[in-house]
């Protein structure tokens, strides 16, 4: 090339258009995780808050992991924005472990929201008097699993991209490396040099 540098390897030119729109697809993925996020500790909040008003107690309804899961997943999403500006392979890395561990975060959450949406059926055959308060958390739970199963794809994806990201940044640092040391050991080539 012109500036000295080598051709990007055969891998990323195969993927041409991925590399190109790698950091729109990590931009993309970041904004759903922390949107995801968000409604995730909503809800967590709305949970704690109406499960304080209610008289019984469900038994799967103190696990706070609407907050806790949200916060991480949203934390994961700001970092995938601020890694598809920066465009380095360790912010990519980075985003590629904290998305998985989404993967296992969103896994954990689509179960346990399961297990209480399905704790608030029993409480509404206890209490059928409450039919507001069981409904209103059942729809809470089982916008928390939707969310959840939501945000299981994108951070699978986000870590998938991330993934193809960092490989094709390294292989082009890696041949850039590669045809900079040969182009600085020509003598020929170096008008410094003198025999």
């Amino acid at each position: 090339m012109a500036n000295g540098s080598a051709p990007p390897s055969d891998e990323c030119q195969k993927t041409k258009t991925f590399v190109l729109t790698k950091n729109k697809a990590m931009l993309t993925t970041g904004i759903l995780q922390f949107v995801g996020g968000a409604i995730m500790v909503i809800c967590g909040f709305f949970l704690v808050c109406v499960r304080y008003k209610v008289p019984g107690q469900n038994t799967y309804d103190n696990v706070t992991i609407g907050i806790w899961g949200g916060f991480f997943i949203g934390s994961t999403g700001v970092n995938g924005i601020l890694s598809s500006k920066a465009g380095d392979r360790r912010s990519y890395i980075i985003y590629l472990i904290m998305s998985l561990v989404c993967v296992v975060v969103s896994i954990a959450m689509t179960a346990i929201t399961a297990v209480a949406a399905g704790d608030n059926v029993l409480y509404y055959m206890d209490f059928p008097d409450q039919p507001g308060v069981s409904l209103t958390k059942l729809t809470i739970h089982v916008l928390l699993v939707v969310v959840a199963c939501a945000v299981l794809i994108v951070s699978g994806l986000a870590a998938l991209f991330t993934y193809m990201a960092s490989s094709c940044t390294y292989g082009e640092q890696k041949s850039q490396t590669k045809s900079e040391v040969a182009s600085s050991s020509l003598p020929g080539d170096n008008p410094a040099y003198e025999p």
